[in-house]
């Protein structure tokens, strides 16, 4: 069977330079599907896009629920695979063609689940690795899978999402494929940096909300998905340092994470209340 493709791409208070971003993979995908968690409507920023299709959703869903109404969208557009792009994710000209090329020998293979970019390239070292979990951003999904699964869980909105979604399909017997000679631009947070005795301390400077979800979540996924062994400590101990020394809004951020842990022990899940 041919593989037929469609771009899967969340947006949340979009800048105008999405679109840009989603010019880089858009004629090498059958579809475009947009799942907006503005509250504002962005349909009139996409004319010039054929194949799209627009779903706002007029409130913050989730990245999760908004990956799963993509690829519900996609399945009955008859797509078997999904391109799944955060708004501020892109591929240069060279590594989409290549990505596009290699994923379609290696989803000869129907174990393989997920093929995923690299975010850092050697063009010159052709390495497939194979690993347990890839971000969201960048991935080929097949959409079978996916389905096989019951798709991403919701009640981690954002934030480990992605991680979850690849124990799930590891437990289920799926590969997830990391292709180490394409790559994809991401940013992570709004990087934050500073000389501190001569030594550079970088933040990924995460907002309140975020820094919320990726306490309680991790805290979910590590209970929830305890086969797979991912430092937790270390890294909040790394994160707190970090933003006492050179985030913003140390006091909110800090508050942030202790109501992620209290609702982690409280069992609250989905949405910050």
């Amino acid at each position: 069977m041919d593989n037929k493709i469609a771009a899967i791409v969340v947006l949340y208070n979009p800048g105008i330079s999405f679109i840009d971003n989603i010019n880089t993979y858009s004629k090498y995908v059958d579809n475009i599907i947009v799942i907006d968690n503005s509250s504002a409507n962005n349909h009139h920023l996409l004319a010039g896009f054929q194949t799209l299709t627009y779903i706002p959703l007029n409130e913050n869903m989730g990245i999760s629920s908004a990956l799963n109404i993509g690829c519900n969208k996609a399945i009955e557009l008859k797509c078997n695979l999904a391109l799944t792009m955060d708004q501020d994710s892109s591929f240069e000209k060279d590594q989409i063609t290549r990505f596009i090329s290699l994923s379609n020998g290696h989803f000869t293979n129907l174990d393989i689940a997920i093929v995923a970019p690299s975010w850092l390239c050697s063009q010159s070292v052709d390495l497939t690795v194979e690993c347990n979990s890839v971000i969201t951003s960048g991935n080929l999904v097949r959409l079978s899978a996916w389905q096989s699964i019951g798709g991403y869980n919701e009640d981690y909105f954002i934030d480990e999402v992605d991680h979850e979604f690849c124990y799930r399909l590891r437990d289920a017997g799926y590969k997830i494929v990391l292709l180490g000679n394409v790559s994809i631009r991401h940013n992570l947070g709004n990087p934050l940096l500073i000389k501190w005795f001569g030594r550079t301390i970088t933040s990924s400077n995460h907002s309140v909300d975020r820094r919320y979800y990726l306490t309680r979540n991790r805290l979910l996924c590590r209970r929830d998905h305890p086969q797979y062994k991912r430092p937790f400590i270390s890294v909040l101990f790394r994160d707190v340092v970090n933003i006492l020394l050179v985030e913003p809004h140390k006091l909110r951020k800090l508050w942030a994470i202790a109501c992620g842990f209290y609702d982690y022990k409280i069992g609250r899940a989905g949405k910050r209340p």
